[in-house]
């Protein structure tokens, strides 16, 4: 029913445009000069062509005239000048009516494709886990950045959808008012082409201020007409953008699992490896109970790195899903905001109106816990900043593995010779292991 409502009141906005108005517009403009928009309107006295190559051609030869008086050249390149930015304006708005006649023909065929894509059930998501374990950590989190950026593009058609089918829906009430203005233009237009010229004005300015005239009755015929097929198509290209922005919005829902289900595999197999990689730090200091105490002192300090990178690691993921909340929050917070823009915008009962939007106002987060969360995410920051500065200065003491080892030993005074290579040796693994663990909370 809403259909045929709609149909019928833009049936009624046509109609009234077409004959509310004097019959200089645009249903008899439209036989007359725009059938013709690169012809000169002849009947008014101005000759030659209003093409902009043709213009451009008369706008440089007014100006490298130089017999002509500076006033009347300033007055004639501004009058071409108009005439261009009408002559290529309509060309543009042709082109805009030709391609809009060109997407009518081939909407059914693109519904009728949306409609099957709807239809198409989903590919089953990878095997993630088989895919994820037979990776390298830092194939798994360029897979992860991929899907991210996947997810980003198919939100960004989303949105460009969402905010063309609201252009469309919108078109019904905000053209009438530009088409109406248009039609009163052409009717003033009408009557400065028909009006005898004071004998004071050169004739120069008089042909070039009918040629810009012409020029911007062709540009308002041509802008009344794609207004007329952007009426009368309303309803179809409603239904396309309907249905682009359903597929557009299915694709979003199936990224988001796609990405979810890789962030969860890969969160897991981190916690597995900063886990592992901690066990094997301390399996190897019981097995190397009989090494020099500063080989032990490694061990110790691969240890707490290995605990510190598994409880950022747990932190993490823990972060991940709050996070997730908040933006599903967020989300619901904009929708609940619209809603209430347009309970305002349009008359309800103002009782019904004061009790939606008390609940509305009910259901917002409280901001005492906001200015609470904010305290304790500032002191965070400050935790995290400090520990950020510590793995900076080892990451910077451990670019050189072998100064670094170097500088251990010499600290060292009851080293024996025969023990040096072996303990340079053991140094070095060690090292080059804290590096990649810093590396990895970093």
């Amino acid at each position: 029913m809403s259909r045929i409502f709609a149909k019928l009141a833009i049936a009624q906005i046509i109609f009234i445009l077409l004959v509310g108005l004097p019959s200089t517009g645009f249903s008899q403009t439209q036989t007359d000069t725009a059938s013709k928009p690169d012809d000169a309107v002849t009947d008014t006295g101005v000759s030659g062509e209003l093409k902009p190559d043709s213009l451009k051609s008369l706008r440089a030869e007014v100006e490298n005239n130089a017999d002509l008086a500076e006033d009347v050249k300033k007055a004639a390149l501004t009058l071409l000048d108009r005439a261009i930015n009408f002559a290529e304006t309509e060309i543009r708005l042709q082109q805009e009516i030709a391609e809009i006649e060109k997407q009518v023909k081939t909407i059914p065929e693109q519904i009728k494709a949306t409609e099957i894509e709807l239809d198409r059930s989903l590919p089953t998501s990878d095997h993630v886990a088989t895919t994820a374990s037979n990776m390298q950590p830092d194939q798994r989190e360029n897979r992860l950045m991929t899907l991210e950026a996947e997810l980003a593009e198919a939100k960004s058609e989303l949105n460009r959808w969402s905010e063309q089918l609201s252009t469309i829906k919108d078109r019904p009430g905000r053209l009438p008012e530009p088409m109406t203005e248009a039609k009163k233009r052409l009717v003033v237009i009408e009557e400065e082409l028909n009006k005898t010229p004071s004998p004071d004005d050169p004739p120069l300015l008089i042909k070039y201020r009918k040629m810009a005239l012409a020029a911007e009755e062709g540009k308002l015929n041509a802008e009344l007409e794609l207004f007329e097929k952007q009426l009368a198509n309303h309803d179809a290209f409603m239904a396309l953008a309907t249905a682009e922005r359903d597929v557009a919005a299915r694709q979003v829902n199936r990224q988001e699992a796609v990405l979810k289900n890789w962030q969860e595999e890969v969160q897991r197999l981190r916690e597995l490896e900063a886990k592992k990689e901690r066990i094997v730090a301390e399996q190897e200091k019981k097995l190397a109970a009989d090494l020099p105490p500063v080989v032990q002192k490694q061990y110790d300090i691969a240890i707490e790195l290995g605990k510190l990178l598994e409880k950022i690691t747990a932190e993490e993921a823990e972060i991940i899903e709050r996070l997730e909340l908040k933006q599903a929050a967020l989300t619901q917070l904009e929708e609940d905001f619209a809603l209430a823009r347009e309970q305002v915008k349009y008359p309800l009962d103002s009782e019904a109106l004061g009790m939606a939007l008390r609940e509305q106002r009910r259901t917002l987060p409280s901001i005492e816990n906001f200015r609470r969360d904010s305290r304790l995410r500032r002191q965070q920051m400050g935790e995290i900043r400090a520990i950020l500065l510590d793995l900076d200065r080892q990451r910077r003491e451990l670019t050189d593995l072998d100064q670094a080892v170097q500088k251990i030993l010499q600290a060292e005074t009851e080293i024996q010779d025969t023990e040096l290579n072996l303990l340079q040796t053991e140094l070095r693994r060690l090292l080059g292991e804290r590096r990649e663990t810093v590396k990895k909370l970093q």
